[in-house]
């Protein structure tokens, strides 16, 4: 009786052995049908969201390949190498199977030109510097510096040994032209002054330390009020003398600021 059940014991430990075996087998058949079989090798690359770069220079940056196994594609490596780009904010890779690759982008937009006195940069709304600009091939709102600039793609904008915040004014400028204040021009600082131009020939000297988008409004209401009573609006709304702005003729400013 004894002998009969280790007999059947030894072929139970056997049998769990040839499963396992059997097992361990199946495992390697699939993983040497994956690495090695041509139904997974990628066949097409899709793209899409992109707007500034073309097909081919996503399909470069992310460093796919035809022919490569679906299943074997690092994503998160090609994700990483998209958005080390200076054009791509982010990026999304998905596998389709059998032999399909989605690469979804979402590209950096252009926001503003940042001039210096020696040359020009665009900087999208994070002050990330895309490109070097020529100025009269862009209708995008200016920020011009009384300084020189030395910006690198990529690079994070800022104004040398000045507490204004180049954001800010990035913000202040896309307010300006989503609520379509066509009245206001261009940004100049001067002397770590902030001025704005207007249509009107106003210039405005900002407070950049406290609401500018308020000042932007207090100002319309300014050149409107004055309009309405036939007074000139060729002069300076300064905001920085206080809680109330100033105005003062330029005809009366002992330095104006040059155009």
């Amino acid at each position: 009786m004894d002998r009969i059940l280790k007999n059947q014991k030894k072929k139970k430990r056997r049998r769990i052995v040839f499963n396992i075996l059997l097992f361990v087998l199946a495992i390697m058949s699939s993983a040497y049908i994956i690495m090695y079989s041509e139904v997974f090798n990628l066949k097409e690359i899709q793209v899409s969201g992109n707007k500034q770069m073309t097909d081919a220079e996503i399909v470069a940056l992310s460093g796919l390949n035809l022919g490569e196994n679906l299943l074997l594609i690092d994503r998160e490596l090609s994700e990483n190498r998209l958005t080390a780009g200076v054009l791509i904010k982010s990026a999304e890779i998905k596998r389709k199977l059998p032999n399909i690759i989605k690469v979804s982008v979402l590209e950096r937009q252009e926001a503003v030109i940042l001039s210096g006195t020696n040359q020009a940069f665009i900087l999208d709304f994070e002050g990330i510097t895309l490109r070097s600009s020529d100025m009269g091939a862009s209708n995008l709102p200016i920020i011009n510096l009384d300084d020189e600039l030395l910006l690198r793609a990529g690079q994070i904008a800022s104004i040398s040994n000045s507490d204004i915040d180049i954001l800010a004014l990035i913000e202040l400028l896309y307010y300006v032209k989503i609520n379509g204040f066509d009245y206001v021009g261009d940004v100049d600082i001067r002397e770590d002054i902030v001025y704005l131009s207007t249509t009107y020939g106003t210039l405005i000297k900002m407070d950049h330390s406290s609401n500018m988008k308020y000042q932007i409004l207090f100002t319309k209401e300014i050149i409107s009020d004055r309009i309405k009573n036939n007074q000139d609006v060729l002069g300076l709304i300064d905001f920085t003398k206080g809680e109330n702005p100033v105005y003062i003729d330029f005809d009366d400013m002992e330095v104006k600021l040059e155009e």
